[in-house]
């Protein structure tokens, strides 16, 4: 809220009744009639912009890992096959050591 000389208050979990602004200000409860206010700011919620940050940041994510997947030589790749004693992974198959 801004008053009339200029003033700003920050309001946590205000509300409006009748012609009062009620909430708190410094962890402390304040009444200010609204005659006293020139200017009234609201913050809102952006759940576009959130889910466009949510998005953009999985996107990166992905982009990461498939770059340094790409980027790793095949003999550092994880392997999950299941060779027979004494063969090893190599290339997506098993071969002996």
């Amino acid at each position: 809220m801004t008053r009339a000389d200029h003033t700003t208050v920050v309001f946590d979990s205000a509300r409006v009744s009748a012609d009062t602004l009620i909430g708190s200000v410094d962890g402390q409860p304040q009444r200010l009639p609204l005659s006293e206010a020139t200017v009234l700011r609201v913050r809102e919620a952006a759940p576009d912009r959130t889910a466009g940050l949510v998005f953009l940041g999985v996107s990166g994510v992905v982009a990461l890992a498939v770059y340094l997947v790409d980027k790793t030589p095949d003999y550092m790749l994880v392997c999950f096959y299941i060779c027979p004693y004494g063969t090893a992974c190599c290339r997506g198959g098993c071969c002996t050591v």
